[in-house]
């Protein structure tokens, strides 16, 4: 019996990056895995994106078409305001699901999502792509097994981006909050939070500023800024014996932007990489740079394999409950 996927959301995550994934998996697994459907508020979007990727229905509605398919998983790829809705629709059917960031707006909402998902022992997984960048792997993998997670002392990440208007910059700064409780394999014990309110550009507007001790006893040092000349995610990684591990993360808004991971000792570049160095694949594409591969295989294989998925709500609820203090400007964090 094949394995049936269907998708909520042909936007253009869905279009650019999990679609060219869906289409590959399917391909490297002919007969056992079929893209049954796929759905759009508008039909036509959902139309273009079944014949692009090869998806045998088009739906207008994902409550209809969940109750013609009975898929095994479903994809959700939906605007935030949106997620905890269906999801919670979706578990209430024990079908498992992958669901785009942030997991819920607020606290409330992912657990919400939670109780659904434990009432039902429903398999289930967010894409924080970040964490499956093939850069961010490896760096993770030299931090575990090279250097030991005992001797790093800091860590600090900066994000920054173009003329990004909109009133909440959380539901974005929300990726390197994670990004940190992955590198520093810990969650945070507390945090202090400082904003600079750009408020003669727009309401809302702010750039956010996060000092923070993880329960590893690692210090982390977060900049958000939403209104800059470049597009940049930047990580710095000090080490106890004079080491230090730069990484600048792939962008996908931009083109040939495969990200950088340098280590120096004494000062000295003694090694580097781009995400064109760890391809497996006859071209590293935008896809695959920025971890939606990884993303989506790791959770279609969990899946058809009887696993349980290890990026899943509950992990998560750490990074909503900071990522809400932060739009309604709090000023601390104690677990």
């Amino acid at each position: 019996m094949s394995f049936k996927i269907c998708v909520i959301g042909c936007g253009e995550i869905a279009r650019g990056f999990h679609g060219p994934v869906y289409k590959r998996y399917a391909e490297d697994n002919l007969g056992q895995v079929e893209l049954v459907a796929c759905s759009s508020r508008r039909i036509e979007n959902a139309r273009k994106f079944a014949v692009e990727f090869g998806f045998l229905h088009a739906y207008d509605n994902y409550v209809k078409m969940l109750d013609i398919e009975q898929p095994d998983v479903v994809c959700l790829n939906v605007p935030p305001s949106e997620i905890c809705s269906i999801t919670c629709d979706v578990l209430k059917r024990r079908i498992p699901i992958l669901l785009e960031k942030p997991p819920g707006l607020t606290t409330a909402e992912i657990d919400l999502m939670i109780e659904e998902a434990e009432k039902g022992n429903v398999p289930n997984q967010v894409a924080f792509n970040r964490r499956y960048m093939p850069l961010v792997i490896w760096l993770n993998k030299m931090i575990q097994q090279e250097f030991n997670i005992k001797q790093l002392q800091s860590v600090g990440f900066e994000m920054t981006r173009i003329d990004r208007r909109e009133a909440d910059f959380s539901t974005t700064a929300i990726h390197g909050i994670d990004l940190l409780r992955m590198i520093t394999n810990s969650d945070y014990l507390r945090a202090s939070f400082d904003y600079q309110e750009l408020s003669q550009i727009g309401q809302g507007i702010a750039n956010y500023f996060i000092e923070a001790e993880f329960s590893s006893g690692i210090h982390g040092q977060l900049s958000f800024y939403p209104l800059t000349g470049k597009i940049r995610e930047h990580l710095l990684i000090n080490l106890f014996n004079n080491i230090s591990l730069e990484l600048d993360l792939p962008i996908w808004s931009i083109k040939g932007h495969s990200g950088l991971l340098k280590v120096y000792q004494n000062d000295n570049l003694i090694r580097q990489w781009t995400s064109n160095d760890l391809s497996n694949l006859e071209t590293a594409t935008d896809w695959w740079i920025n971890g939606f591969w990884n993303e989506d295989v790791s959770f279609f294989e969990s899946i058809r394999h009887g696993r349980y998925p290890e990026i899943d709500l509950r992990l998560a609820r750490q990074s909503v409950v900071i990522m809400e203090k932060i739009r309604d400007r709090k000023k601390c964090y104690i677990a």
